[in-house]
């Protein structure tokens, strides 16, 4: 099965360490936040990046108005099971 999706995410939301069964392909389209296998480790993602999650593989987000012009990140996404 595949999924697409569109997410909009405002400043200041929190995703805290998670994992899925899924592999999952993120594109950002407006807007950055910080991603990572976790909130102690994070990078800024901008528009244009891709972001990959294999199957089980631990990620987290932060969306911070220090980081974004737009206040929030908006990504379309492929969730495949």
């Amino acid at each position: 099965q595949i999924f697409l999706g569109l997410t909009y995410l405002s400043s200041g939301t929190t995703y805290p360490q998670h994992a899925h069964d899924a592999t999952e392909l993120y594109y950002t389209l407006l807007g950055s936040a910080r991603w990572g296998p976790s909130l102690r480790h994070l990078k800024t993602v901008h528009p244009g990046n891709f972001i990959l999650h294999s199957t089980a593989q631990p990620h987290a987000f932060y969306v911070s108005i220090l980081y974004t012009i737009y206040h929030f990140q908006m990504f379309c996404y492929i969730i495949m099971i």
